[in-house]
């Protein structure tokens, strides 16, 4: 199986390769999508490539590339985003959970302010990681 070499901190970390024919990965700028989440992105095509190493998948354009951008774009309409650590996620739970127990805090107002009730808030920081 041809293997697909990914050079990610060349040139701003946008530099892709085929090394079947050694021709370059179109730019995002010349992409006709646009990848909001680049780390996914290129975690997509590392994996696409080591799936390609490993026989295990059949990449028939020259670059990766645009087959990662397009599968990170449907992920991220499943997910928000690959910023946030699991860590901060679950910091992130407890401060809601926190501040909806607190009526002295999510008073009457916070709805209207944040545009959730106290309910809705806890079932959005159940969806969150526990730990």
């Amino acid at each position: 199986m041809p293997q697909i070499a990914y050079d990610f901190e060349a040139n701003g970390g946008e530099h892709r390769t085929c090394e079947r024919c050694g021709s370059p990965a179109p730019s995002p700028e010349k992409s006709k999508q646009r990848v909001s989440d680049e780390h996914l992105s290129q975690t997509l095509a590392t994996t696409i490539g080591e799936l390609e190493r490993d026989g295990e998948l059949v990449v028939t354009s020259p670059s990766i590339a645009p087959l990662a951008d397009r599968l990170a774009e449907a992920a991220l309409g499943v997910v928000s985003s690959t910023g946030l650590s699991t860590t901060e996620m679950v910091g992130v739970r407890s401060l809601i959970l926190h501040a909806v127990a607190d009526k002295r805090f999510f008073d009457w107002e916070m709805p209207t302010l944040t545009g959730f009730t106290a309910e809705e808030f806890e079932r959005i920081a159940a969806k969150l990681p526990r730990d």
